[in-house]
């Protein structure tokens, strides 16, 4: 062997065993060295400059994998229904998922005799997909300059405000496009005494009254799900004996009234609501049977020459983004709710 085939064989060798320590350490490829949060810079810079690749069909942006994930991280600390929620996938825009609406029995049989056959019933729900978006400006400088601060501020920004809209369609949504807890004709109804046409009338027994007609399964994990000024209603309530019903936090956990977390929701009804007579304005149950769905990827939009409210964006050199999402909700089990609604007069 001549001193170039010796070179040459050497470099191989050598290589060779380069490739064997990348393998056995798993050092990641290069295009795959950037961490996530570089990945999140990058593309909120690429917007200042608009996007070229990975258009929708809807003409916006498809985000990569962890600014999403991390806004929809965001939207599960800050939300409830997020958070207690099913979460499920949608492949289609509509899913049909079964409930089961009862069970099998059981009960004692003596010898020789035959067990009594049951058979367990199912229901069915629905998920539709809609879209949702959330809105906000920023500067044009500001997202040509992105950085790690300005990602973690839109990533809060969006995470907050998905959160806040998909609590609110869960507890208070009208129909369009979701029907809530407090407005599902399906659910248990407690309605308060005659007379008591206001939220401030709320007393023990109606508490008591709301727990017992959830079904006892679905007490376990269940919560009570009211607006602040609601909540600072009943943290002056008490029992025959003069204790408070309303137990402070203890250990990082929530407080609790009759032994039950209280989760304060702000599109909840308010004790300085205008009309409050024959009004559902507080909500108790288990979370776990609302089916969340989430569909599909999310995409961002950027927007320059509308009017956000009274910003001119062009005027103003700002941009505007909109983020959207395809979600489905449904309540599975109607029956795993309480409400407690006001008197009609």
């Amino acid at each position: 062997m001549n001193k170039d085939e010796l070179k040459t064989l050497i470099k191989e060798e050598f290589e060779n065993l380069i490739e064997i320590q990348r393998k056995l350490y798993k050092e990641p490829e290069p295009d795959q060295k950037k961490t996530a949060m570089d990945k999140m810079v990058e593309f909120v810079r690429n917007l200042s400059k608009g996007l070229t690749e990975g258009t929708d069909s809807a003409g916006g942006y498809l985000v990569p994998e962890e600014f999403r994930a991390e806004v929809l991280r965001i939207a599960k600390d800050v939300g409830y229904a997020m958070r207690l929620a099913t979460k499920i996938p949608m492949k289609t825009d509509t899913m049909n998922i079964p409930s089961l609406a009862s069970s099998v029995s059981v009960g004692w049989v003596t010898e020789g005799n035959a067990a009594s056959e049951s058979t367990p019933s199912f229901g069915q729900v629905q998920l539709s997909a809609k879209k949702m978006m959330a809105l906000t400006v920023i500067s044009s400088e500001l997202l040509e300059d992105a950085g790690v601060d300005v990602v973690n501020l839109l990533t809060t920004l969006f995470g907050e405000a998905i959160a806040e809209e998909i609590d609110k369609q869960v507890f208070t949504g009208s129909g369009s496009p979701f029907t809530g807890i407090l407005n599902n004709s399906n659910v248990n109804i407690t309605t308060m005494g005659s007379g008591d046409t206001t939220y401030n009338k709320v007393d023990f027994d109606d508490l008591i009254n709301v727990v017992a007609s959830v079904d006892a399964n679905a007490k376990k994990g269940a919560a009570w799900f009211m607006h602040p000024t609601v909540v600072a209603v009943i943290r002056k309530l008490k029992d025959s004996n003069g204790q408070y019903l309303w137990a402070p936090p203890v250990g990082g956990q929530p407080a609790t009234i009759l032994g039950y977390p209280v989760y304060e929701i702000i599109d909840m009804p308010s004790t300085s609501d205008s009309s409050q007579a024959n009004k559902a304005f507080i909500a108790f149950g288990n979370l776990k049977y609302v089916y969340l769905g989430i569909k599909g990827d999310m995409s961002v939009e950027v927007l320059k020459e509308a009017t956000i409210g009274s910003t001119k964006l062009a005027e103003t050199d700002q941009k505007a983004l909109k983020i959207r999402q395809r979600l489905g909700f449904a309540i599975a089990l109607p029956k795993a709710f309480g409400v407690l609604k006001t008197a009609a007069s």
